[in-house]
């Protein structure tokens, strides 16, 4: 039995042509450009994350009437910026019947809670925050 060393087979001379630089600099252009591609999205996410984390989180709501929702919500945000949060109060088939938007300003501090009353179109059977954002 022998050991011997198995290499690739060769390609027969002439048969496949050679591998040039146009394929090495093909691969070198999809690298560069797939780095700047993961480049620009790291910018990109970074300067969406620079205003700071802003959540809202309801605590509650009544249906004052047929035309009335109050919806109570904590908002947590950069104690110095100042936010908008659009409040909807909701129909029986989820359609929107009741809209506000809600500033919130920077004296609200980090964290606070609000107390919007929405008048709807008809009667709401829920109210909910549908998110803040800054103004």
């Amino acid at each position: 039995m022998s050991s011997a060393h198995h290499s690739a087979p060769e390609r027969p001379a002439g048969r496949y042509g050679t591998r040039g630089p146009v394929r090495r600099h093909l691969r070198l252009v999809v690298s560069v450009a797939l780095g700047l591609a993961l480049a620009a999205w790291a910018v990109w996410a970074g300067l969406g994350s620079a205003s700071g984390h802003i959540q809202a989180d309801e605590q509650g709501y009544k249906i004052v009437d047929d035309s009335t929702v109050v919806v109570v919500f904590r908002v947590a945000k950069p104690a110095d910026q100042e936010v908008v949060c659009t409040v909807q109060a909701l129909s029986s088939t989820s359609a929107v019947v009741g809209l506000q938007q809600w500033p919130v300003g920077a004296d609200a501090g980090a964290s606070s809670v609000q107390t919007v009353t929405v008048k709807t179109q008809q009667r709401a059977v829920t109210g909910v925050v549908d998110g803040c954002r800054p103004t």
